[in-house]
Protein backbone atom coordinates (compact mmCIF):
# COMPACT_ATOMS: atom_id res chain seq x y z
CA UNK A 1 0.00 0.00 0.00
CA UNK A 2 2.81 2.32 0.79
CA UNK A 3 4.25 1.75 -2.35
CA UNK A 4 1.35 2.28 -4.26
CA UNK A 5 1.06 5.72 -2.30
CA UNK A 6 4.45 6.48 -3.30
CA UNK A 7 3.96 5.58 -7.12
CA UNK A 8 0.65 8.13 -6.80
CA UNK A 9 2.68 10.67 -5.61
CA UNK A 10 5.45 10.26 -8.54
CA UNK A 11 2.91 10.38 -11.08
CA UNK A 12 1.42 13.48 -10.08
CA UNK A 13 4.83 14.65 -9.64
CA UNK A 14 5.65 14.28 -13.40
CA UNK A 15 2.10 15.06 -14.37
CA UNK A 16 2.86 18.77 -13.43
CA UNK A 17 5.02 21.22 -16.06
CA UNK A 18 8.68 21.51 -14.63
CA UNK A 19 8.44 24.03 -11.74
CA UNK A 20 9.67 26.94 -11.18
CA UNK A 21 10.97 26.41 -7.70
CA UNK A 22 11.35 28.94 -5.23
CA UNK A 23 13.74 29.17 -2.29
CA UNK A 24 12.83 27.02 0.94
CA UNK A 25 11.63 29.19 3.64
CA UNK A 26 12.73 27.82 7.18
CA UNK A 27 10.46 28.85 10.55
CA UNK A 28 9.64 27.03 13.59
CA UNK A 29 10.56 27.05 17.32
CA UNK A 30 13.27 26.31 19.87
CA UNK A 31 11.56 25.58 23.27
CA UNK A 32 12.68 25.17 27.20
CA UNK A 33 10.04 24.42 29.35
CA UNK A 34 10.50 22.34 33.18
CA UNK A 35 8.33 21.24 35.30
CA UNK A 36 8.07 21.04 39.65
CA UNK A 37 6.29 18.49 41.25
CA UNK A 38 4.04 20.06 43.57
CA UNK A 39 4.40 18.58 47.67
CA UNK A 40 7.62 16.79 46.55
CA UNK A 41 9.78 19.94 45.24
CA UNK A 42 11.36 17.17 42.75
CA UNK A 43 11.89 18.34 39.03
CA UNK A 44 9.77 16.28 37.26
CA UNK A 45 11.43 17.54 33.30
CA UNK A 46 13.82 20.01 32.03
CA UNK A 47 13.47 19.57 28.57
CA UNK A 48 15.01 21.87 25.67
CA UNK A 49 12.40 20.81 22.19
CA UNK A 50 13.73 22.20 18.26
CA UNK A 51 10.91 22.37 15.69
CA UNK A 52 11.78 23.30 12.99
CA UNK A 53 9.45 23.66 9.55
CA UNK A 54 10.33 24.38 5.44
CA UNK A 55 7.83 25.45 3.14
CA UNK A 56 8.89 25.17 -0.58
CA UNK A 57 6.63 26.33 -3.78
CA UNK A 58 7.08 23.79 -6.50
CA UNK A 59 5.62 26.24 -9.10
CA UNK A 60 2.17 27.76 -8.89
CA UNK A 61 0.27 24.43 -8.06
CA UNK A 62 2.23 22.62 -5.97
CA UNK A 63 3.76 22.69 -2.44
CA UNK A 64 6.22 20.80 -0.03
CA UNK A 65 6.18 21.11 3.64
CA UNK A 66 8.03 19.12 6.04
CA UNK A 67 8.52 19.47 9.86
CA UNK A 68 10.24 17.35 12.46
CA UNK A 69 10.66 17.63 16.67
CA UNK A 70 13.96 17.33 18.48
CA UNK A 71 13.66 16.57 22.36
CA UNK A 72 16.28 16.63 24.80
CA UNK A 73 14.92 15.68 28.67
CA UNK A 74 17.91 16.09 31.10
CA UNK A 75 15.74 14.15 34.06
CA UNK A 76 14.29 11.31 32.02
CA UNK A 77 11.39 11.22 34.20
CA UNK A 78 8.24 11.37 31.46
CA UNK A 79 9.43 8.31 29.76
CA UNK A 80 12.41 6.60 32.17
CA UNK A 81 14.91 5.27 29.40
CA UNK A 82 13.99 4.76 26.18
CA UNK A 83 10.22 4.43 25.24
CA UNK A 84 8.54 1.79 23.75
CA UNK A 85 7.46 2.80 20.31
CA UNK A 86 6.28 -0.53 18.99
CA UNK A 87 2.98 1.30 18.32
CA UNK A 88 4.16 2.96 15.64
CA UNK A 89 5.00 2.12 12.07
CA UNK A 90 8.24 1.66 10.79
CA UNK A 91 8.30 4.62 8.57
CA UNK A 92 6.29 6.95 11.56
CA UNK A 93 8.46 5.89 14.25
CA UNK A 94 10.69 8.21 16.23
CA UNK A 95 14.45 7.74 16.20
CA UNK A 96 15.90 7.39 19.84
CA UNK A 97 19.12 9.36 21.22
CA UNK A 98 19.63 6.81 23.56
CA UNK A 99 17.55 7.77 26.95
CA UNK A 100 17.95 11.61 26.61
CA UNK A 101 15.26 12.12 23.58
CA UNK A 102 13.93 11.55 20.08
CA UNK A 103 14.08 12.54 16.76
CA UNK A 104 10.59 12.67 15.13
CA UNK A 105 9.87 13.45 11.43
CA UNK A 106 6.35 15.14 12.40
CA UNK A 107 5.10 16.40 8.64
CA UNK A 108 6.08 15.93 5.42
CA UNK A 109 3.23 16.99 2.93
CA UNK A 110 3.42 17.17 -0.84
CA UNK A 111 0.51 19.53 -1.16
CA UNK A 112 -0.85 19.32 -4.98
CA UNK A 113 -4.13 21.67 -6.98
CA UNK A 114 -4.45 18.93 -9.75
CA UNK A 115 -7.72 20.91 -11.23
CA UNK A 116 -10.18 22.01 -9.01
CA UNK A 117 -8.85 19.18 -6.09
CA UNK A 118 -6.67 19.87 -3.74
CA UNK A 119 -4.87 16.66 -2.83
CA UNK A 120 -2.08 15.86 -0.18
CA UNK A 121 -0.17 12.75 -0.04
CA UNK A 122 2.96 12.34 3.00
CA UNK A 123 2.93 12.17 6.80
CA UNK A 124 0.30 14.73 7.65
CA UNK A 125 -2.50 15.18 10.69
CA UNK A 126 -6.27 15.22 9.22
CA UNK A 127 -8.10 17.07 11.43
CA UNK A 128 -11.98 16.36 11.43
CA UNK A 129 -13.17 17.10 14.98
CA UNK A 130 -12.92 20.50 16.81
CA UNK A 131 -13.01 19.94 20.34
CA UNK A 132 -9.92 20.86 23.16
CA UNK A 133 -8.76 17.88 24.81
CA UNK A 134 -11.32 15.51 24.25
CA UNK A 135 -12.79 13.45 20.71
CA UNK A 136 -15.24 12.68 19.35
CA UNK A 137 -15.05 12.99 15.03
CA UNK A 138 -11.30 13.56 15.17
CA UNK A 139 -10.81 9.91 14.77
CA UNK A 140 -7.86 9.22 12.08
CA UNK A 141 -4.23 10.35 13.87
CA UNK A 142 -3.71 8.27 16.79
CA UNK A 143 -2.59 10.40 20.11
CA UNK A 144 0.87 10.14 22.46
CA UNK A 145 -0.18 9.98 25.96
CA UNK A 146 3.49 10.76 27.09
CA UNK A 147 1.51 14.08 29.49
CA UNK A 148 -1.65 12.52 29.29
CA UNK A 149 -3.70 15.13 27.56
CA UNK A 150 -2.58 18.04 29.22
CA UNK A 151 -0.28 18.92 25.18
CA UNK A 152 -2.40 20.97 22.63
CA UNK A 153 -3.46 18.08 20.27
CA UNK A 154 -1.42 19.88 17.81
CA UNK A 155 1.54 18.81 19.42
CA UNK A 156 0.42 15.26 20.73
CA UNK A 157 -1.63 14.03 17.78
CA UNK A 158 0.56 11.73 15.91
CA UNK A 159 0.78 12.15 11.30
CA UNK A 160 0.48 9.67 9.73
CA UNK A 161 1.30 8.17 6.35
CA UNK A 162 -1.66 8.98 4.36
CA UNK A 163 -3.42 10.50 1.14
CA UNK A 164 -5.76 12.80 1.24
CA UNK A 165 -7.90 14.78 -1.44
CA UNK A 166 -10.52 17.38 -1.37
CA UNK A 167 -13.22 18.04 -4.49
CA UNK A 168 -15.70 20.93 -4.67
CA UNK A 169 -18.69 20.20 -5.76
CA UNK A 170 -21.49 22.61 -7.08
CA UNK A 171 -21.14 26.14 -6.28
CA UNK A 172 -18.45 25.44 -3.64
CA UNK A 173 -20.59 25.72 -0.95
CA UNK A 174 -19.97 21.63 -0.92
CA UNK A 175 -17.01 19.50 -0.96
CA UNK A 176 -15.75 16.08 -0.69
CA UNK A 177 -12.92 14.70 1.05
CA UNK A 178 -11.48 11.07 0.82
CA UNK A 179 -8.46 9.89 3.08
CA UNK A 180 -6.28 6.49 2.45
CA UNK A 181 -4.34 5.83 5.63
CA UNK A 182 -1.67 2.86 5.09
CA UNK A 183 -0.30 3.88 8.41
CA UNK A 184 -0.78 1.17 11.11
CA UNK A 185 0.57 3.52 13.77
CA UNK A 186 -1.46 3.24 17.42
CA UNK A 187 -1.95 5.52 20.56
CA UNK A 188 1.78 5.70 22.40
CA UNK A 189 0.77 4.56 25.63
CA UNK A 190 3.25 5.38 28.82
CA UNK A 191 4.93 2.34 30.28
CA UNK A 192 5.20 1.91 33.87
CA UNK A 193 7.13 3.97 36.07
CA UNK A 194 6.51 7.22 33.47
CA UNK A 195 5.20 10.05 35.23
CA UNK A 196 2.13 9.75 33.56
CA UNK A 197 1.85 6.25 33.50
CA UNK A 198 -1.66 4.94 33.79
CA UNK A 199 -3.56 4.12 37.04
CA UNK A 200 -7.04 3.61 36.62
CA UNK A 201 -8.02 0.51 36.24
CA UNK A 202 -10.21 1.07 32.84
CA UNK A 203 -6.91 1.96 31.26
CA UNK A 204 -4.86 -0.76 32.84
CA UNK A 205 -7.08 -3.74 31.22
CA UNK A 206 -9.17 -4.25 34.96
CA UNK A 207 -5.78 -4.19 37.37
CA UNK A 208 -5.68 -1.29 40.35
CA UNK A 209 -2.83 0.62 40.42
CA UNK A 210 -1.67 -1.62 43.53
CA UNK A 211 -1.32 -5.08 41.07
CA UNK A 212 1.46 -5.13 39.30
CA UNK A 213 1.34 -5.57 35.21
CA UNK A 214 3.07 -8.22 33.78
CA UNK A 215 7.31 -6.98 33.46
CA UNK A 216 6.94 -8.30 29.65
CA UNK A 217 4.45 -6.20 27.69
CA UNK A 218 4.81 -6.32 23.31
CA UNK A 219 2.80 -4.50 21.29
CA UNK A 220 1.54 -6.19 17.84
CA UNK A 221 0.28 -3.88 14.99
CA UNK A 222 -1.54 -5.12 12.24
CA UNK A 223 0.45 -5.48 8.51
CA UNK A 224 0.17 -2.40 6.35
CA UNK A 225 -1.95 -4.31 3.86
CA UNK A 226 -4.67 -2.99 1.72
CA UNK A 227 -7.42 -4.89 3.98
CA UNK A 228 -5.53 -2.89 6.71
CA UNK A 229 -5.62 0.25 5.59
CA UNK A 230 -8.17 3.39 6.80
CA UNK A 231 -10.60 5.06 4.50
CA UNK A 232 -12.89 7.59 5.18
CA UNK A 233 -15.09 10.08 3.42
CA UNK A 234 -16.32 13.19 4.33
CA UNK A 235 -19.14 15.70 3.15
CA UNK A 236 -18.80 19.52 4.26
CA UNK A 237 -20.46 22.52 3.18
CA UNK A 238 -23.10 25.08 4.32
CA UNK A 239 -26.84 24.67 4.19
CA UNK A 240 -28.94 28.08 5.78
CA UNK A 241 -26.43 29.58 7.90
CA UNK A 242 -25.21 26.26 9.27
CA UNK A 243 -21.42 24.48 8.53
CA UNK A 244 -22.41 21.12 8.24
CA UNK A 245 -20.10 17.92 7.74
CA UNK A 246 -20.79 13.91 7.66
CA UNK A 247 -18.38 11.22 7.90
CA UNK A 248 -17.55 7.71 7.48
CA UNK A 249 -13.90 6.25 8.63
CA UNK A 250 -13.03 2.58 9.15
CA UNK A 251 -9.29 1.43 10.53
CA UNK A 252 -7.25 0.14 13.29
CA UNK A 253 -8.96 1.22 16.09
CA UNK A 254 -6.15 3.03 18.23
CA UNK A 255 -7.03 1.82 21.46
CA UNK A 256 -5.36 -1.52 22.38
CA UNK A 257 -6.95 -4.97 23.67
CA UNK A 258 -4.97 -7.28 25.66
CA UNK A 259 -4.27 -10.64 26.36
CA UNK A 260 -2.47 -12.64 28.47
CA UNK A 261 0.11 -15.59 27.52
CA UNK A 262 2.47 -17.82 29.43
CA UNK A 263 5.93 -18.10 27.93
CA UNK A 264 8.98 -19.55 29.26
CA UNK A 265 10.02 -16.47 31.12
CA UNK A 266 6.45 -15.97 32.32
CA UNK A 267 3.41 -14.04 31.75
CA UNK A 268 3.74 -11.12 28.88
CA UNK A 269 1.16 -8.72 28.30
CA UNK A 270 0.29 -8.39 24.52
CA UNK A 271 -1.62 -5.58 23.91
CA UNK A 272 -3.32 -5.59 19.83
CA UNK A 273 -5.87 -4.02 17.89
CA UNK A 274 -8.83 -4.74 16.10
CA UNK A 275 -10.83 -2.35 13.51
CA UNK A 276 -13.33 -0.27 14.21
CA UNK A 277 -15.67 1.90 12.02
CA UNK A 278 -16.84 5.59 12.67
CA UNK A 279 -20.01 7.39 11.55
CA UNK A 280 -20.65 10.40 12.07
CA UNK A 281 -21.74 14.14 11.70
CA UNK A 282 -21.19 17.94 13.21
CA UNK A 283 -23.02 21.06 12.99
CA UNK A 284 -22.04 25.05 13.77
CA UNK A 285 -23.53 27.94 13.48
CA UNK A 286 -22.69 31.62 15.10
CA UNK A 287 -26.05 33.36 16.93
CA UNK A 288 -25.05 36.87 17.45
CA UNK A 289 -21.81 37.02 20.18
CA UNK A 290 -22.30 33.01 20.73
CA UNK A 291 -20.76 30.14 18.44
CA UNK A 292 -22.20 26.68 18.95
CA UNK A 293 -20.86 23.36 17.73
CA UNK A 294 -22.64 19.97 18.10
CA UNK A 295 -20.88 16.71 17.20
CA UNK A 296 -22.23 13.19 17.03
CA UNK A 297 -20.93 9.99 16.25
CA UNK A 298 -21.37 5.89 16.52
CA UNK A 299 -19.06 3.29 16.52
CA UNK A 300 -20.59 -0.10 15.78
CA UNK A 301 -19.70 -3.27 16.89
CA UNK A 302 -16.94 -1.56 18.83
CA UNK A 303 -14.50 -3.87 20.69
CA UNK A 304 -13.60 -3.43 24.29
CA UNK A 305 -11.61 -5.34 26.91
CA UNK A 306 -13.36 -7.36 29.70
CA UNK A 307 -11.98 -9.05 32.65
CA UNK A 308 -13.57 -11.83 34.46
CA UNK A 309 -11.69 -10.42 37.78
CA UNK A 310 -9.21 -13.42 38.07
CA UNK A 311 -7.18 -11.74 35.57
CA UNK A 312 -8.83 -13.35 32.55
CA UNK A 313 -8.87 -10.71 29.74
CA UNK A 314 -11.17 -11.19 26.65
CA UNK A 315 -13.31 -9.02 24.32
CA UNK A 316 -16.92 -8.14 23.31
CA UNK A 317 -18.50 -6.29 21.12
CA UNK A 318 -21.00 -3.32 21.68
CA UNK A 319 -22.24 0.06 19.91
CA UNK A 320 -20.76 3.27 21.29
CA UNK A 321 -22.60 6.57 20.99
CA UNK A 322 -21.28 9.93 21.70
CA UNK A 323 -22.50 13.58 21.09
CA UNK A 324 -20.64 16.74 22.31
CA UNK A 325 -21.77 20.49 22.60
CA UNK A 326 -19.84 23.66 22.50
CA UNK A 327 -20.59 26.72 23.11
CA UNK A 328 -18.11 29.68 22.67
CA UNK A 329 -18.95 33.37 23.27
CA UNK A 330 -16.63 36.74 24.34
CA UNK A 331 -17.55 37.27 27.28
CA UNK A 332 -17.83 41.42 28.97
CA UNK A 333 -13.79 42.66 29.75
CA UNK A 334 -12.78 40.98 26.54
CA UNK A 335 -12.85 37.42 27.91
CA UNK A 336 -13.34 34.66 25.64
CA UNK A 337 -15.02 31.60 26.83
CA UNK A 338 -15.36 28.52 25.71
CA UNK A 339 -17.50 25.27 27.35
CA UNK A 340 -17.67 21.73 26.08
CA UNK A 341 -19.74 19.10 27.32
CA UNK A 342 -19.48 15.05 25.96
CA UNK A 343 -21.48 12.52 26.56
CA UNK A 344 -20.22 8.93 25.87
CA UNK A 345 -22.83 5.80 26.12
CA UNK A 346 -22.03 2.38 25.26
CA UNK A 347 -24.72 0.03 25.02
CA UNK A 348 -25.93 -3.26 26.94
CA UNK A 349 -21.36 -3.43 27.69
CA UNK A 350 -21.23 -6.76 29.07
CA UNK A 351 -20.47 -6.47 33.23
CA UNK A 352 -17.14 -7.56 33.13
CA UNK A 353 -16.43 -4.65 30.67
CA UNK A 354 -13.03 -2.72 32.36
CA UNK A 355 -14.53 0.74 31.10
CA UNK A 356 -17.60 2.23 32.72
CA UNK A 357 -21.38 1.73 30.22
CA UNK A 358 -21.39 5.90 30.29
CA UNK A 359 -19.14 8.79 30.67
CA UNK A 360 -19.82 12.48 30.51
CA UNK A 361 -16.90 15.02 30.41
CA UNK A 362 -17.17 18.62 30.64
CA UNK A 363 -14.73 21.82 30.25
CA UNK A 364 -14.06 25.69 30.57
CA UNK A 365 -11.80 27.94 29.26
CA UNK A 366 -11.11 31.54 29.53
CA UNK A 367 -8.78 33.70 28.21
CA UNK A 368 -7.97 37.48 28.31
CA UNK A 369 -5.43 39.43 26.80
CA UNK A 370 -4.01 42.67 27.75
CA UNK A 371 -1.49 45.48 27.81
CA UNK A 372 -1.76 45.30 23.64
CA UNK A 373 -1.69 41.54 24.06
CA UNK A 374 1.93 41.29 25.24
CA UNK A 375 -0.01 39.59 28.56
CA UNK A 376 -2.28 36.34 27.95
CA UNK A 377 -4.28 34.68 31.07
CA UNK A 378 -5.77 31.61 30.73
CA UNK A 379 -7.55 29.15 32.55
CA UNK A 380 -8.70 25.54 31.82
CA UNK A 381 -10.76 23.25 33.49
CA UNK A 382 -11.37 19.17 32.37
CA UNK A 383 -13.81 17.05 34.47
CA UNK A 384 -15.53 13.91 34.55
CA UNK A 385 -17.80 12.18 36.80
CA UNK A 386 -19.85 15.39 37.76
CA UNK A 387 -16.97 17.59 38.49
CA UNK A 388 -15.71 15.08 40.85
CA UNK A 389 -13.01 14.68 39.07
CA UNK A 390 -10.53 16.79 37.49
CA UNK A 391 -7.93 19.19 36.55
CA UNK A 392 -7.11 22.63 36.61
CA UNK A 393 -4.47 24.48 34.58
CA UNK A 394 -4.03 28.36 34.75
CA UNK A 395 -1.39 29.70 32.58
CA UNK A 396 0.10 33.43 32.10
CA UNK A 397 2.18 33.75 28.76
CA UNK A 398 4.08 36.78 28.29
CA UNK A 399 5.77 38.26 25.01
CA UNK A 400 8.74 39.51 25.61
CA UNK A 401 9.26 40.82 21.74
CA UNK A 402 7.96 39.89 18.96
CA UNK A 403 9.96 36.46 18.25
CA UNK A 404 10.08 35.63 22.49
CA UNK A 405 7.26 33.96 25.02
CA UNK A 406 7.75 33.11 28.57
CA UNK A 407 5.48 30.92 30.72
CA UNK A 408 4.37 29.98 33.39
CA UNK A 409 1.72 27.73 34.47
CA UNK A 410 0.62 24.69 36.66
CA UNK A 411 -1.76 21.54 36.56
CA UNK A 412 -3.58 19.87 39.51
CA UNK A 413 -5.43 16.77 39.21
CA UNK A 414 -8.12 15.82 42.05
CA UNK A 415 -10.49 13.60 42.31
CA UNK A 416 -10.33 9.26 43.21
CA UNK A 417 -7.50 7.68 42.07
CA UNK A 418 -9.77 5.10 39.71
CA UNK A 419 -10.76 7.91 38.09
CA UNK A 420 -9.90 9.48 34.71
CA UNK A 421 -7.67 12.46 36.08
CA UNK A 422 -7.36 11.67 39.92
CA UNK A 423 -5.20 9.22 38.76
CA UNK A 424 -2.86 11.40 38.73
CA UNK A 425 -3.52 13.07 42.24
CA UNK A 426 -0.04 12.88 42.88
CA UNK A 427 1.16 15.11 39.56
CA UNK A 428 0.40 18.31 40.36
CA UNK A 429 3.27 20.34 39.37
CA UNK A 430 3.86 24.25 38.68
CA UNK A 431 5.51 24.72 34.72
CA UNK A 432 8.22 27.26 33.55
CA UNK A 433 8.77 27.66 29.33
CA UNK A 434 10.61 29.73 27.28
CA UNK A 435 9.65 29.92 23.30
CA UNK A 436 12.03 31.21 20.75
CA UNK A 437 10.27 31.86 17.04
CA UNK A 438 12.32 31.75 14.24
Amino acid sequence: MRRRLSILCVLAWFSMPAPALSQPSLGGVIEWNSALGLGNDETTSSEVALRPEVEMDLGNTARFKVSARIRLDAFDKVEPGQPNLEGYDPLSRPATLGDAGTVELRDAVLELELGPAFVTAGKQQIVWGELEGFKVLDVVNPQSFRTFILDEFSESRIGLWALNAEVPLGDGNWAAQFVVVPDQTVHEIPEAGASFEFLASRFRFGAQASDPLPQQLRTERRENTLENAGMGARLTGLWSGWDLSVLAYAGTDPEPLGRVEITATGPELIRFHERRRVYGASAARSFGPVTTRFEAATQPNRHFVTNDGAGTLAHVEADQYSVAAVFDFNAPGDVFVSAQIVHDVVIDLSTDAIRPDADTLTSLYLRKSFQADRYTATFRWLGSDGASDGVISPNLSYDLNDNTRLQIGADLFYGERNGIFGQFDDNDRVTFAIKRFF
